[in-house]
């Protein structure tokens, strides 16, 4: 320690060494950024994470790499940039994005001069705002938090080494290099008023951005810049076609798929089903939407901000207003729970959804969002029913239309797809459920069909298939004893389609936590589920049943309202800031804005105010003394202020004679009298300035002066008097140098 505390002032091969280190890390960063998009760049990422890391630790491994490879490398960077472009187009962003990421990667292990430098700067920001516009994620706020002051250190010392004599070719050496000794060197040189003056101008630039964030008018970055989108493939078990196992893997995924703004919990009426997306085909294990669903004559394409959800509105509207925030990589649908007045969008959209005559209530976007994708629903209404469409009323009286295809909808919701053999096994099951009822509708169907499962299975994550021939619902329903909701839903569906009666699937999400600390509704990954649609001809509607083990009474017309879990502790907390982020940066349109704006203005105004009348009091007092300066209040109280000052002054000038008079008091030694100790104080600064200069610059003043405090430190006792020439000879030098 004593070493490094010799010398002031980095050198030239120190400022290299920490130039490298805070390039590196500012690579780091933004490779970090990158993992969050989706861009078929995961594993090249983590390669470049790890050459950079490699760099850094060992840093004389890159002056081992021949100048040839650097020259060769740029022209073959070039042409595998031109190749990913040629094979990507139209898809214009991914290879954007690679490209960026290799160039960044090629300046981060090169050695660099000052353009290099910058240019390394320019790329790490590029990536970290662009990974900020697409992801919108709250990672986002840290990661540029991280990066201003980096990038604003790295800059400093680059302008540093600018201003060196020698430094426009230098190449450090890495000799006996240890970033720990490093480190020490900087913290041992490190200039608190430098430290202060940075950290009040990244408190600028925070103020600054945060006050432009809140005036700056929003738009949709997707929609202004239509090619700056990255889709991404949904999870298995929300997709058009869902196995067996699909859900139960997203089961055992516990992050958190959806956040709901909520008017209030008590808005939740029963237990909650988020529903996704509804199938209606089956094959061997998959089931699936038919192709006819996805037809012209069942779902649209529009561009729209606003879909009205109700043919015919249901008395007066309320300002029940729901905000869904839908997680990335989730579902190309949206998950909605019921009847609703109007869905908005916060901008033109392209949706898919189903024509006013089908009912289907299926709500799908152009692409699987990446990022969070923010959507509002009003009047939403609980309901375990929905009303079906005249093709599916019909379909319930007189079964297939044989002119049609079997496959297509809604032949699709009595198709069975299976052997004729298995097909009787399930008459012999329904003749087993339905027992002595001669004629039931849906819903008593439903609770006796429920019923019958509950009794003969359990619900697990394991269920047990078993291995053989035929489709493998069948061979669960008649061999197996456990199983998971999949299996339970198919089974429900392939018995009510050999009654007669038409069932589909509907996957989504059930139940949820209530997040008491910023009061919104979680839903999590792992609340993945399945269930089942039936038919009642009778109302014309679609019954929501669940005969899965667990989830509520088995007759679907009793509403229960499931018990609501809470989030507490700092889980709780730590997600209250993720949707305050949502709110106020995915906020749906500019309210939020308006409302920020006119509070900093209400604020502001106040504080104005107050200053105001403040001044008003100080300008009253002003002119009150100034018509009578010399009364006897204000001469008394001018007195007693100058007086003070002088006392203050006294104590100042005279602080040498009060220590002297503490040291002789207190029987020091000697050596340790306050003169004494002033005078190693100034030699120890005027060592530390000479050796920071250059050779030669004041050093006959400096070597006057130093004999001088050498003389007061270690010569004969002197008086304060005395001393005090000396010291201010000695500020005066090390000002100077």
């Amino acid at each position: 320690m004593s070493t490094i505390s010799k010398q002031g002032r980095l050198s030239t091969e120190e400022l290299y060494e920490l130039k490298w280190l805070m390039g590196g890390v500012l690579c780091l960063l933004s490779l970090w950024s990158l993992t969050a998009l989706d861009f078929s760049g995961g594993l090249v990422v983590v390669v470049a994470a790890a050459m950079v890391l490699a760099s850094l630790i060992k840093p004389k491994l890159i002056l081992r790499i021949p100048d040839s490879t650097w020259r060769i490398a740029a022209p073959v960077l070039l042409v595998f940039v031109g190749i990913d472009f040629a094979l990507n187009l139209p898809n214009f962003l991914p290879p954007l994005i690679r490209m960026v990421m290799f160039l960044l990667l090629f300046r981060a292990l090169a050695q660099r001069q000052q353009r290099e430098d910058l240019q390394l700067v320019l790329l790490c920001l590029f990536c970290l705002v662009i990974s900020g516009a697409l992801t919108v994620s709250l990672l986002f706020a840290l990661q540029i938090l991280l990066f201003a002051p980096l990038a604003m250190a790295l800059l400093f010392v680059v302008c540093v080494l600018d201003r060196g004599p020698n430094t426009a070719h230098f190449q450090p050496s890495w000799d006996n290099f240890r970033w720990w000794q490093l480190m020490r060197r900087v913290w041992a040189v490190l200039d608190v008023r430098v430290l202060i003056l940075g950290a009040l101008m990244f408190g600028a630039m925070v103020t600054v951005s945060s006050l432009l964030f809140v005036l700056m008018p929003r738009f949709n970055l997707h929609q202004a810049i239509p090619f700056l989108d990255i889709s991404t493939e949904p999870q298995s078990g929300f997709s058009d076609s869902v196995g067996l196992n699909d859900i139960t893997e997203i089961r055992e995924n516990d992050s958190v798929a959806l956040r709901i703004d909520v008017p209030s919990l008590e808005a939740i009426e029963t237990t909650p089903y988020w529903r996704i997306s509804i199938l209606d085909g089956y094959s061997n294990g998959n089931f699936r939407r038919s192709p006819a669903l996805e037809g012209d004559d069942y779902m649209k394409d529009d561009r729209v901000r606003l879909i009205d959800g109700r043919v015919q509105r249901r008395g007066a509207s309320s300002d029940d207003t729901w905000t869904f925030y839908l997680e990335g990589g989730i579902s190309q649908y949206l998950p909605v729970p019921g009847a609703f007045d109007e869905m908005r969008f916060a901008a033109l959209q392209d949706v898919r959804y189903s024509k006013a005559h089908t009912r289907i209530n299926m709500f799908g976007l152009d692409s699987v969002k990446q990022s969070v994708f923010a959507y509002q629903l009003t009047e939403l209404e609980w309901s375990h029913r929905q009303p079906g469409s005249k093709k599916e009323a019909a379909l319930a009286r007189s079964g297939v239309d044989p002119s049609a295809s079997t496959s297509s909808y809604p032949n699709s919701l009595l198709e069975l797809n299976i052997r004729p053999k298995e097909v009787k096994q399930l008459g012999e099951i329904n003749a087993e459920v339905l027992g002595n009822s001669s004629s039931v509708d849906a819903s008593e169907y439903s609770q006796l069909a429920t019923e019958y499962l509950r009794s003969r299975f359990r619900y697990s994550l394991k269920p047990n298939i078993g291995t053989g021939d035929g489709d493998p619902v069948i061979r669960w329903l008649v061999n197996g004893n456990q199983g998971h909701c999949e299996l339970f839903a198919g089974a429900f569906i392939f018995m009510a389609r050999e009654a007669g009666f038409p069932a589909r699937m509907a996957v989504g999400f059930s139940g949820g936590a209530w997040n008491s600390v910023e009061e919104y509704f979680l839903v999590r990954n792992r609340d993945a589920h399945a269930w089942v649609e039936i038919f009642d001809a009778t109302t014309n509607e679609w019954l929501r049943v669940d005969p899965t083990p667990g989830a509520g009474a088995s007759d679907p017309e009793v509403a229960v309202r499931g018990g609501v879990d809470f989030v507490v502790g700092w889980g709780a907390w730590l997600d209250s800031l993720r949707i305050q982020w949502y709110r106020r940066i995915v906020n749906f349109d500019q309210d939020d804005q308006i409302e920020m704006a006119s509070t900093l203005a209400e604020v502001a105004k106040e504080y104005w105010e107050h200053f105001r009348l403040r001044s008003e009091v100080w300008m009253a007092d002003l002119e009150d003394w100034l018509a009578a300066p010399f009364s006897q209040d204000r001469v008394l109280q001018a007195a007693c202020f100058v007086i003070a000052c002088i006392l203050l002054y006294a104590v100042w000038w005279t602080r040498y004679a009060w220590l002297g008079f503490w040291h002789q008091w207190r029987n020091r030694p000697e050596a340790l009298s306050p003169v004494r100790r002033q005078a190693g104080k100034y030699l120890s600064r005027l060592k530390r300035k000479l050796s920071s200069v250059e050779q030669g610059a004041g050093e006959g003043t400096a070597s006057a002066v130093r004999a001088e405090l050498e003389a007061i430190r270690f010569g004969p006792q002197i008086e304060i008097s005395q001393a005090k020439a000396a010291f201010s000879r000695a500020r005066q030098t090390i000002r100077s140098l």
